[in-house]
């Protein structure tokens, strides 16, 4: 049956969309190094979800090593685990690295940076941080309630 389904895909009407949708599948390769980022990246996840975060930090480092989708994924994660160690500036330009990856997590990561902003005490960057948060996504709720705690911190 996958042969006569093959050879139909092969042979098929080529203006079918579904005929040429069912090839782009079939014959879709993933490269090396994009199947390596993933395989490091599910790891690294799997061992940060186990707060082992010495050993999710190494696999997350090993996807920095290819050129993948994961790149921002990877270096936020990496942000978030800096900041369980309290290194706060690593945090931020582990951010900072995974923003200019852009691949999705810029309003977490202005989110994250503000938080750690907050934390050192730097109100008014941690306030441009989260307005840049707010500026990519509208429904960020945590940089909406954060800004307001800083707001409100200021006013004293």
């Amino acid at each position: 049956a996958f042969i006569l389904l093959l050879a139909w895909c092969l042979s098929g009407d080529i203006r079918s969309s579904r005929a040429q949708t069912f090839r782009a599948d079939v014959f879709r390769v993933e490269p090396p190094s994009e199947a390596a980022a993933r395989r490091q990246f599910a790891k690294a996840t799997d061992n940060f979800n186990s707060a082992r975060w010495s050993e999710a930090l190494e696999y997350y480092q090993n996807v920095l090593e290819h050129e993948s989708h994961y790149r921002g994924s990877a270096l936020f994660n990496i942000g978030l685990i800096m900041e369980r160690s309290d290194e706060l500036e690593r945090a931020v330009e582990a951010y900072h690295l995974a923003i200019r990856a852009s691949d999705g997590v810029d309003s977490a990561a202005y989110t994250r940076i503000g938080l750690n902003y907050g934390r050192s005490g730097e109100i008014a960057h941690a306030l441009e941080a989260f307005d840049t948060a707010l500026k990519l996504d509208k429904e960020n709720f945590m940089a909406k309630r954060n800004r307001i705690a800083a707001l409100r911190f200021l006013d004293r």
